[in-house]
């Protein structure tokens, strides 16, 4: 007995005929043709069941990632990775980019010589003269392990006085592009965890750069910065404000990294982390890579502001001059106001739990500046040398919070800076003093309103020694120095 349909009739015969051989009639063929006819019944039962099922795995995809049109990794902000670590991603991107944001939370621990030292590296473009003057100074300090000079000029070497400095401090890190990116991107081996970044036109007495280490080896997740900057947020588009707002308002949320303290595991994320529309900008604009990291780090610390070292630190700053700098264009601010807002956005500190905060500037005790640290004060953190400090300003007695320039804190600071400019006044590099008028006193003249005009650039020299303005006649007198009280100045530091 064959297992066959017998009722097959002469249409079906001629549908499956092809596929046969012989006659369509006997019972293997029969066989045949009832075997086909029920597979083609089970892909027609099949069909409808797979489609449905493709349908309830996309709609239950959906229900966990939403869209599948998710925006680039770029337009996206950090935080809505960080707040949802079980959300799953559509882009590789996406998780590789949450992967990195968690790990930069875990920075590597301070070893025994990093509450000891740290490595200062120092940004610089075709400034030999501040730069040596700088390497000479800095490298005296005892907390400096070594110093790496950020070299972006490949169409010059570097002066033997830097390549091979005298100090064995300093080593020459050549970079290939020209970019304010490349100052946190570390091509040579730090010998410590802690790291200063600063520019070659800044000099700071070796205490007073202390005073910000010290301070760092307790907080090493935070920035401690020399420089108070704040960000104005009463309009939905942020703008960057400069030292007076923050003086006004009395709080501070940013700081420039022209002087500052943080951990070589930030420079690393600031390359490996930041959005690509962030680096693009800042080395498009040679601009903005200051608020390019302290927002990162804000954002890797629940939207706290870096700290600032101490205010009498702060005050000893020595500025060496240049003849032009990127803070004098026209367009300076705006685009600050620009990178602040996008920067801000992109991170996620205009809103939520990590929104970027203020903190206050000035207190009622002259020992504190700034938001408090972190860490406690746990004995042995401190080495010797910072101990020493801590007793040295103590025997300056009490300061006038009101006033900083009254008393014996004052005559202090202007002592350490005398030494510690000694070769940039000497070199004619400080402004108000008489070597600066005998070097370029045909060049720049400091007028009575106290600022600084360069001689034919906007400015006429009169024949009764003052000068005018060009563009609206104002006529403005010129003060000069006199040596012979400020040789006397000078004689109680010797």
């Amino acid at each position: 007995m064959y297992l066959v349909d017998t009722d097959i009739d002469t249409d079906t015969l001629q549908r499956y005929s092809p596929k046969i051989k012989g006659n369509p009639k006997s019972p293997l063929n029969h066989m045949k043709i009832s075997w086909i006819r029920r597979r083609a019944a089970i892909k027609v039962l099949i069909a409808p069941v797979a489609i449905l099922f493709c349908v309830c795995v996309v709609f239950d995809q959906n229900k966990i990632i939403g869209s599948p049109k998710l925006p680039s990794i770029q337009n996206r902000k950090l935080s809505s990775i960080l707040d949802s670590p079980g959300r799953s991603t559509v882009s590789p991107k996406q998780l590789k980019l949450k992967k990195i944001l968690e790990k930069a939370r875990k920075l590597q621990p301070l070893r025994p010589i990093d509450y000891e030292q740290y490595t200062m590296r120092m940004n610089s473009w075709r400034r030999n003269e501040q730069l040596i003057v700088s390497l000479n100074h800095h490298s005296q300090c005892e907390g400096v392990a070594q110093i790496q000079v950020i070299w972006c000029d490949s169409e010059n070497e570097p002066p033997d006085e830097v390549a091979n400095h005298p100090s064995g401090k300093v080593v020459v890190e050549k970079h290939t592009e020209n970019s304010l990116n490349e100052r946190f991107n570390v091509l040579l081996p730090t010998p410590t965890l802690g790291i200063l970044s600063i520019d070659d036109d800044v000099l700071r007495p070796c205490k007073a750069i202390d005073s910000g280490f010290f301070k760092w080896v307790q907080s090493p997740d935070r920035m401690v910065g020399f420089d108070a900057r704040i960000h104005d947020d009463s309009e939905e588009k942020w703008k960057y404000g400069g030292l007076s707002l923050s003086k006004e308002s009395n709080a501070y949320s940013m700081v420039l990294t022209r002087f500052s303290f943080l951990h070589r595991d930030y420079l690393e994320m600031y390359i490996s982390v930041l959005p690509q529309h962030i680096l693009n900008m800042v080395a498009k604009n040679l601009n903005c890579e200051d608020i390019a990291m302290d927002l990162l780090v804000s954002s890797l610390t629940n939207g706290k502001p870096p700290l600032l070292a101490d205010y009498w630190a702060v005050q000893s700053q020595i500025k060496l001059f240049q003849e032009s700098a990127i803070s004098s264009t026209d367009d300076h601010r705006d685009l600050r106001n620009t990178c602040l807002d996008q920067f801000a956005d992109t991170l996620g500190l205009k809103e939520g739990e990590r929104r970027l905060q203020k903190e206050q500037l000035f207190h009622d005790s002259p020992y504190q500046y700034g938001a408090e640290v972190d860490g406690a004060e746990v004995d042995g953190v401190f080495v010797s040398r910072g101990k020493a400090l801590m007793k040295e300003i103590q025997e300056w007695g009490e300061p006038n919070p009101s006033n900083f320039k009254d008393g014996k804190w004052n005559e202090e600071i202007k002592k350490l800076k005398y030494y510690a400019g000694k070769e940039a006044r000497e070199s004619g590099l400080l402004e108000k003093t008489v070597e600066f008028e005998q070097r370029w006193g045909d060049q720049y003249v400091r007028i009575s309103t106290g600022g600084l005009v360069k001689l034919g650039d906007g400015w006429d020299l009169l024949p009764n020694g003052k000068v005018k303005k060009s563009k609206n006649g104002s006529v403005r007198s010129i003060v000069r120095l006199d040596p012979e009280h400020e040789r006397k100045k000078y004689e109680t530091y010797e």
